[in-house]
């Protein structure tokens, strides 16, 4: 058996232009860049595509944030005879390095499967009654 080398030369990836100033004003092409972001799609692959930066990407979606109702408006209704049933949940991950432990706690409507309220810190009691202040008072 006889192994032949060849040089292969690889191209390196053209980083697409950010959008010029004409695109840059266009609701649509804005609207089309968060749905792809809500669709999953990173932010830096949004970058490469698109050609907009992470740090506009997320001013638009701290703009889109500050547009949403509060969540007691967007939660489905209690019905009356029904007494909710709510499971807090909570789970470790860490900032940065493994030993900076952060605990983020969650309160579940168990019928609707809806997140009724979060908080993160430690796991003392002092974060699990931000988690309980922060229940809507309809449930």
């Amino acid at each position: 058996m006889r192994l032949v080398a060849r040089n292969i030369t690889v191209k390196p990836a053209v980083p697409m232009a950010y959008l010029s100033a004409k695109e840059r004003a266009t609701e649509e092409k804005k609207e089309l860049i968060i749905n792809v972001y809500q669709e999953r799609s990173s932010m830096r692959g949004i970058e490469r595509t698109f050609g907009v930066s992470r740090r506009t990407l997320s001013a638009w979606l701290k703009e889109q944030a500050n547009d949403l109702p509060p969540l007691e408006e967007t939660l489905q209704p209690v019905e009356c005879k029904k007494i909710p049933v709510l499971e807090v949940d909570e789970l470790r991950s860490f900032v940065f390095r493994s030993k900076d432990k952060v605990w983020v706690w969650i309160a579940m409507n168990r019928e609707t499967r809806e997140i009724v309220a979060s908080a993160c810190g430690d796991r003392t009691e002092n974060t699990c009654r931000i988690l309980w202040d922060r229940v809507p008072s309809a449930l």
